[in-house]
C-alpha cells in the first residue's frame, strides 16, 4: 500500500466520518491499574503502514510500540493466529481490513487496541487474550469461526468491547476460564457497549469472578442465553434491547446464593421485546462510576436499535479518531499540570488542542495552542473538576475537528479506601496463587497533586501499628499481621514535594468478625470464612455431613478462622473433610500467622477422612486459620474441625500493684524458673511452662 492511497481517500466527509465515530474509548479499559494509566496502544510510538501479512505479522509482535495501519485481505489456511504484543493499535482502514482463516492472539500482554477489523472463519479464536490487561476491541465485524470470537481468559482484566457487530455464531465471547480458574479472581472486569449481537447462541458475553457492565447492547435472534453470569460475578445489564431471544439474562450453574458458583446481575432499564425466559436479575450489583464515567454514552433503551445498527462494525475513518491520554471518561486523574497526550493520525501537520471546563467553550477563546508533536503540556489543572478537550487535525488541505473527550481530576485527599470506611467484614487475608494466601493490600484513589503519602495504621487500642511514608505513585499498602475481630482505624496524610504534611486525610475505619474456636468438635460453617470458601448442604444426597453442612473451596485458597477463648491449654487438632476422588486438598494451620502443621488428602477414596494436623499450645486470644487449597476436582469439602485438649497449662492471672509475680507448674505448684526455652520457662524438673 502507498501513502497516496490513503491520501486520495481522503475528502471533506473525513470530517463528518471522523466525528460519527461514537464517543471514543469508555470504560473499564480506561482504569488506572497495574501501572497503567488506561489504555493507548501504540499512541506513544511510531505510526507505521502493514502493506501485505507479513508486515502485519511483524509489526503486531514487535516489542516496540506501534500505531498499525492495514487494509486488505488476508485469507489463508495458515492455521498460526497472529501474534499481538503490549502497547499496540492495530487498526483497519476504509471499512476494508479481513481477516479470513486466522485471527489475533495474545498472551501476557498489556495496552492493546484493535479496531477496524472484519474477521471470520479462524481456525480458534476470533481474538483471544489470556493473562492480559488494559484492552479495547473497537468497530469490528466478527463472525463464523471455530472457537469464540472474543475471549479474554486466564487472569485477564479492564477490557472495552465497543461498536462491535457479532453474528452468525455459537460461543461469542468468554470472559473468565470456567471454574476452578484463581486466576481470575478479583479480575475479568469487562465493559460491553454498543455492540450487536444478531444470530448467535451463547456467551454474549459470559462472566465469571469479575464486575462487568453491559449497557446499550442491541440483541436479536439469539438462541440459547443473552448475558450470562456466574461464580462471584458482579454485572451490571442497563438500556439494552433484546428483540426475539431466548434467555436474556442467565445464571449459569447455581440458582443458591451461597454457592461457590453463583452470580450477581442486576437489570436495568432494559427493553425486551418477543423474548422468553428469564429477564429478571438477581440484586444490586456495584456502581460502575466508582471506576470511570459513562453518563456521557448511555442512551436510552429505545433509542439502541438505530443507533447501533448505524454504527457498528468497520467503516471510514477509525484512523483519524485520536485515543486520548488520559483516556475518555478517566475519574481520579491526578496531574496538576499534565502532558495531555493523543495517538498520532496519518498525514498529520500540525494538531490544535482546545481545553474548558465546559464543552460548550470548546472554541477558538479555549485554544490552548497548536503543536506539530502528538502531545501539549497544560496550564495547572484544578481539583475535583471535570475538564473538557479536542484535538483536531490539521493535513495539508483541511483540517478535521476531533471528538469532545472528558476526564475528572482527583480529590484534595486521598478516596475510596480499601477496605472501605465502615467495613464490618473486612477480609484481612488476600489470595497470593493457587495455594496460599497472603496479606491484604490496602488501597486508595490518588489526591490531586500530591507529593507523597503518609499512611498511619492504629488498632483498637490507639497503638500505633504501621505508619509508612509513601511516595506520589503509590496508592497502596500491605500491612502485616492483623488481627481478626479487631477494629483498625487509618489515614493517608498528603505530602507535599518536600516530605511536608499539606493535606491531613479522612479517618477511616475497618474491622472483621471471628468466631469462638471450642473444645471438641467446631463445625465447619461456624468459622469465620475466607476468600473461597463456600457453604455447601450436604444432607446425605451424596454424603451426610455432621450439621449437613460443609465448607466447600474453589479456585484457590479459601480460610476458615476462629479465636481460642478458653484456658491456655495443650491441644492437638485435626480436621475432617469428604476426600473427594478427582483430585487432592491441600490443609495448613496457622496459629497467630505462623504454620504450625499442615495434611493433604490422599486416599481419593469418597469418603470423610480425618487429617492431623498440629499438637500445640494455644493460650487464651490466640488465634487460628485454617487455609485450605483445592487441586482438581477436589472441593476441600470441610465438615469439621477437632480440637482435643491434652492438659490445661496453669498460669497465674496478671498482678496488679507491686506484687510478686510467681510461677506455677501445670500441678499448680509454686516454681523458681532458672532457663529460657522456646519462649517458654522450664522449671527444675525439666517441664516446660507456658506463661501468659
Amino acid at each position: 500500500m502507498k501513502n497516496t492511497l490513503i491520501l486520495l481517500s481522503l475528502a471533506l466527509s473525513l470530517v463528518s466520518q471522523a466525528q460519527s465515530i461514537e464517543h471514543g474509548l469508555v470504560g473499564f479499559a480506561t482504569t488506572s491499574n497495574y501501572g497503567v494509566g488506561g489504555t493507548y496502544g501504540g499512541s506513544l510510538g511510531s505510526l507505521v503502514y502493514a502493506k501485505n501479512e507479513s508486515e502485519l505479522r511483524q509489526y503486531c509482535s514487535a516489542s516496540q510500540a506501534y500505531v498499525i495501519l492495514f487494509e486488505g485481505t488476508i485469507s489463508t489456511t495458515n492455521e498460526k493466529d497472529i501474534q499481538v504484543a503490549s502497547n499496540k493499535s492495530i487498526i483497519g482502514l476504509n471499512g476494508n481490513a479481513v481477516l479470513d482463516g486466522i485471527g489475533f492472539n495474545a498472551n501476557g500482554v498489556s495496552n492493546v487496541i484493535i479496531r477496524g477489523f472484519t474477521i471470520k472463519n479462524a481456525h480458534q479464536d476470533a481474538i483471544a487474550f489470556r493473562s492480559s490487561h488494559h484492552v479495547w476491541i473497537d468497530h469490528c465485524d466478527l463472525s463464523a469461526s471455530d472457537d469464540g470470537l472474543l475471549d479474554f481468559t486466564i487472569g485477564s482484566d479492564l477490557m472495552t468491547a465497543s461498536w462491535n457487530r457479532f453474528h452468525d455464531h455459537d460461543k461469542v465471547s468468554v470472559c473468565n476460564s470456567g471454574t476452578q480458574h484463581y486466576e481470575d479472581v478479583g479480575k475479568q472486569r469487562v465493559s460491553y457497549h454498543h455492540n450487536s449481537f444478531i444470530n448467535t447462541t451463547q456467551r454474549n458475553p459470559r462472566i465469571g469472578y469479575g464486575k462487568g457492565h453491559v449497557w446499550n447492547n442491541y440483541y436479536e435472534n439469539v438462541s440459547s442465553y443473552c448475558v450470562g453470569y456466574f461464580t462471584g460475578a458482579q454485572v451490571l445489564i442497563e438500556s439494552n434491547y433484546f428483540k426475539n431471544c431466548k434467555t436474556p439474562l442467565q445464571q449459569m450453574y447455581s440458582s443458591d446464593p451461597s454457592s461457590a458458583h453463583y452470580g450477581q446481575a442486576q437489570e436495568k432499564n432494559n427493553i425486551f421485546s418477543g423474548c422468553s425466559g428469564n429477564m429478571k436479575g438477581t440484586g444490586t450489583v456495584y456502581n460502575p462510576a466508582y471506576y470511570y464515567d459513562a453518563s456521557m454514552c448511555l442512551d436510552a433503551a429505545k433509542d439502541v436499535p438505530q443507533i447501533v445498527k448505524d454504527q457498528t462494525g468497520p467503516k471510514a475513518g477509525l484512523e483519524y479518531d485520536l485515543i486520548p491520554i488520559p483516556n475518555h471518561g478517566r475519574i481520579d486523574y491526578p496531574s496538576i499540570q499534565p502532558k495531555l497526550q493523543w495517538s498520532p493520525a496519518p498525514q498529520a501537520v500540525s494538531y490544535d488542542l482546545y481545553l474548558a471546563t465546559d464543552p460548550a467553550l470548546l472554541d477558538s477563546s479555549h485554544l490552548q495552542g497548536n503543536t506539530n508533536t502528538n502531545s501539549f503540556k497544560t496550564d495547572s489543572l484544578q481539583a475535583g473538576t471535570t475538564y473538557y478537550w479536542r484535538v483536531d487535525i490539521h493535513l495539508t488541505d483541511t483540517i478535521i475537528k476531533g471528538a469532545t473527550w472528558q476526564f475528572t481530576t482527583a480529590a484534595l485527599t486521598a478516596s475510596k479506601p480499601y477496605p472501605a470506611n465502615g467495613e464490618s467484614n473486612a477480609q484481612l487475608r488476600a489470595q497470593k496463587d493457587a495455594n496460599n494466601t497472603q496479606a491484604m493490600t490496602m488501597t486508595w484513589a490518588p489526591a490531586f497533586g500530591a507529593g507523597g503519602y503518609l499512611l498511619t495504621l492504629k488498632d483498637d487500642n490507639d497503638s500505633v501499628h504501621y505508619s509508612a511514608n509513601l511516595g506520589a505513585s503509590t496508592t497502596s499498602f500491605q500491612p502485616k499481621s492483623l488481627s481478626m475481630g479487631r477494629r483498625y482505624t487509618w489515614t493517608v496524610d498528603i505530602l507535599d514535594t518536600e516530605g511536608n504534611i499539606a493535606q491531613y486525610g479522612d479517618e477511616w475505619i475497618f474491622k472483621s468478625s471471628i468466631a469462638t474456636a471450642v473444645e471438641g468438635k467446631n463445625e465447619a460453617e461456624n468459622w469465620t470464612r475466607g476468600l473461597r470458601a463456600f457453604v455447601e448442604v450436604q444432607d446425605g444426597s451424596w454424603f451426610l455431613a455432621s450439621g449437613k453442612k460443609v465448607i466447600g473451596g474453589e479456585s484457590g485458597p479459601g480460610t476458615l478462622n476462629a479465636q481460642w477463648k478458653s484456658n491456655t491449654s495443650n491441644v492437638s487438632i485435626s480436621v475432617c473433610m469428604f476426600d473427594e476422588s478427582d483430585g487432592k486438598g491441600t490443609y495448613k494451620l496457622f496459629l497467630n500467622d505462623k504454620q504450625i502443621g499442615s495434611a493433604t488428602a490422599t486416599n481419593n477414596n469418597d469418603k470423610l477422612v480425618t487429617l492431623s494436623l498440629a499438637t500445640t499450645d494455644i493460650r487464651n486470644g490466640d488465634q487460628l486459620r485454617l487455609e485450605f487449597a483445592p487441586e482438581g476436582g477436589e472441593g476441600c469439602r470441610t465438615d469439621y474441625i477437632n480440637i482435643k485438649v491434652n492438659y490445661v497449662i496453669n498460669t497465674l492471672p496478671s498482678v496488679a500493684g507491686d506484687e510478686e509475680l510467681r510461677y506455677f507448674d501445670i500441678f499448680g505448684r509454686p516454681v523458681t524458673p532458672d532457663a529460657h526455652y522456646q519462649g517458654m520457662l522450664i522449671d527444675q524438673y525439666g517441664r516446660k511452662l507456658m506463661i501468659k
